[in-house]
């Protein structure tokens, strides 16, 4: 055992908490069908909530996955609202010879999810622990979703079922420490582009469906 197993994650050590969430597996079952989603890291995290004074909400977004919401009031409800969220799924861990470790190799903190993004949690939850007993002004959300690494249902429910406002947000990733303003999306499209068939010898009667959809693909990628 390293220094750093002597930790105590529920004193809000970041470093102990992240070896605690790589140890409790929460692979995206969709992109591996071994996987066991977020229950087991969810009780984890909400267990440390708890005993912080939070009163987290956890909410099975789906059947197995979950969503840990924790929020604070503030004194003043004119104050700014801040909400501080991460995903709480990995990607598989096939090839891996020891993926759940949390052991530490001179500065390395090994595991699936310790960088992707058990230790950006960690940040987050050392940050709820610090203002445990803070007189805040403006309420602080934590906000711990299901299955990013595949279509984001935990957001989605988060967005969709209402009720929660903020007027700042800071998402953990990996980002190499530096400060990202913005955050890709994407939107799914179903285009049809319309054709007509004609026999070979006779091209000039028919119209290519193929063809005409490569010049949407080019106006695509003008964009």
């Amino acid at each position: 055992m390293n220094q750093n197993d002597a930790a105590r994650p529920e004193l809000g050590d970041p470093v102990a908490m992240t070896q605690s969430m790589v140890r409790a597996p929460s692979v995206n079952p969709i992109l591996d069908p071994t996987g066991t989603g977020e229950q087991k890291v969810a009780n984890l995290v909400a267990g440390w909530l708890s005993e912080w004074g939070y009163n987290p909400e956890l909410v099975e977004v789906a059947p197995g996955r979950w969503n840990v919401i924790a929020t604070r009031a503030g004194s003043d409800p004119s104050a700014p609202r801040l909400l501080l969220n991460g995903h709480l799924d990995t990607v598989g861990v096939e090839g891996m010879n020891d993926p759940f470790s949390g052991a530490i190799e001179s500065d390395r903190l090994l595991g699936r999810g310790s960088a992707d993004m058990k230790s950006g949690n960690a940040c987050v939850l050392a940050v709820a622990h610090a203002l445990k007993d803070a007189d805040l002004r403006g309420s602080l959300t934590v906000a711990l979703t299901a299955d990013e690494e595949h279509a984001s249902v935990g957001m989605a429910h988060l967005v969709e079922r209402g009720g929660l406002e903020a007027d700042f947000a800071v998402v953990c990733e990996p980002t190499s420490l530096a400060v990202m303003p913005a955050h890709k999306g994407f939107q799914w499209f179903d285009i049809t582009v319309q054709g007509r068939a004609a026999h070979g010898s006779r091209p000039e009667v028919g119209i290519d469906a193929i063809a005409a959809m490569g010049t949407v693909l080019r106006s695509l990628d003008q964009e």
